[in-house]
């Protein structure tokens, strides 16, 4: 049940952003064997707000933000990395400067459908 979030720092035409959604979730698929039907994407347009990444840096053009429960190897994280930063820069047409992170909250912190379904209210 991976999350991924999309963030977007300049503009993009819609479709663009629909794109990258799809490469980030089927680049997640291929490196940790995971079925596309159970990853959940979203997109943060942020473009033309104000951000700051720091003394003297680059902002990034995408941050990809990606909750999953624990257990996927350092090579797995980097396959991912590796794949949507190629597939990104030909979505849009040019170099990406890319972000990745990968949080792996513990199991126990997450309640999935699959789990069980919502109690009844009392």
């Amino acid at each position: 049940m991976p999350v991924i979030t999309l963030t977007v720092f300049e503009p993009h035409p819609e479709e663009t952003v629909q794109k990258l959604l799809r490469a980030a979730a089927e680049e997640l698929a291929a490196a940790v064997e995971h079925p596309m039907a159970s990853i959940t994407c979203r997109a943060l347009d942020c473009a033309g707000e104000y951000h700051f990444f720091g003394a003297e840096r680059d902002k990034p053009s995408l941050l990809l933000e990606i909750a999953c429960f624990p257990g996927r190897s350092r090579a797995a994280k980097e396959a991912v990395y590796d794949a949507f930063a190629r597939c990104a820069g030909e979505i849009v047409g040019r170099e990406v400067h890319l972000l990745t992170i990968f949080e792996e909250p513990p199991r126990e912190n997450w309640v999935l459908s699959i789990d069980r379904p919502p109690k009844a209210s009392e």
